[in-house]
């Protein structure tokens, strides 16, 4: 999800993590198309191409990079909002 004013006021990195989550996102899909094979186990290790082997090697760490942003994207979130820094308070 793309980070509100409030939210990137309040956490700026949000903003570089949304471009490199869409980055990574990206990149997979690139990844799947490319190799539509990926991540399907049937294939003995010693009937995959090098290439296939390394390309799912990328994919799982693009996957689990991706899994890391959206932990700290929560995080972020909750930390704030237990601050009391979720926007909704009116100072007047």
């Amino acid at each position: 999800m793309t980070p509100s004013v409030h939210q990137l006021r309040l956490a700026p990195e949000l903003a570089v993590l949304h471009a490199l989550d869409a980055a990574l996102a990206g990149a997979a899909r690139a990844l799947r198309a490319e190799h539509p094979l990926l991540g399907n186990d049937f294939l003995p290790d010693g009937r995959r191409l090098p290439v296939l082997r390394a390309g799912e090697i990328v994919y799982h760490r693009l996957r689990e990079l991706r899994a890391a942003l959206r932990r700290y994207r929560a995080a972020v979130t909750e930390l704030h909002y237990d601050l009391g820094a979720d926007g909704d308070d009116i100072p007047f």
